[in-house]
């Protein structure tokens, strides 16, 4: 399999900026799925899996709560 590389993303949601960084930041698991590793600190990463064969593995990169 071809690995992705620089893969971006963005969406508009109508929530305060603090409520959109606490959510993507401290409580991923409530809208996604159960994590393996921390989502917290800069250069981490953590696995979100969908089933037993399914996951994808995510790296922060960058953490600015006053963006």
């Amino acid at each position: 399999m071809k690995k992705a590389e620089n893969y971006r993303q963005s969406l508009s949601v109508k929530v305060s900026k603090p409520e959109a960084y606490n959510a993507l930041v401290y409580h991923i698991p409530d809208w996604w799925s159960t994590i393996d590793g921390s989502s917290d600190k800069v250069g981490t990463e953590f696995k979100v899996s969908f089933g037993a064969e399914s996951f994808w593995t995510f790296k922060v990169v960058s953490l600015d709560e006053h963006c």
